[in-house]
C-alpha cells in the first residue's frame, strides 16, 4: 500500500514532535511559518526562543503543538493523536 504525501507528513511531523518531547525540548514560538516543509520533511527553524527544560514539562509541549494546529495551513494533515 502506498502512503500518500499527507500521511507522510502527517509521520514526519509526529516524529518532529515526539523527538522534541523526548529531547525536553520547547520551541517557545511554533507556529506554522516556523516549520518549513521540504519534500515531505519538516524543518524546525526560527529557533531564538527554543529552551531546554529541566523536567519534561508537557505543558510546553502540548502548548507548542496547540499552537502549531492552530496555524497550520493544511487540513489534510491529522496530528490528534499528539495532544
Amino acid at each position: 500500500m502506498t502512503r500518500t504525501v499527507n500521511s507522510v507528513l502527517t509521520s514526519e511531523l509526529k516524529t518532529l514532535f515526539s523527538t522534541l518531547r523526548e529531547a525536553k525540548l520547547s520551541h517557545g514560538d511554533c507556529k506554522g511559518a516556523n516549520i518549513l516543509i521540504v519534500n515531505n520533511k519538516p524543518i524546525l527553524i526560527d529557533l531564538d526562543a527554543m529552551k531546554e527544560n529541566a523536567i519534561n514539562d508537557e505543558s510546553l509541549h502540548q502548548k507548542d503543538i496547540k499552537r502549531f494546529l492552530r496555524n497550520f495551513k493544511n487540513n489534510d494533515v491529522r496530528l490528534e493523536g499528539l495532544l
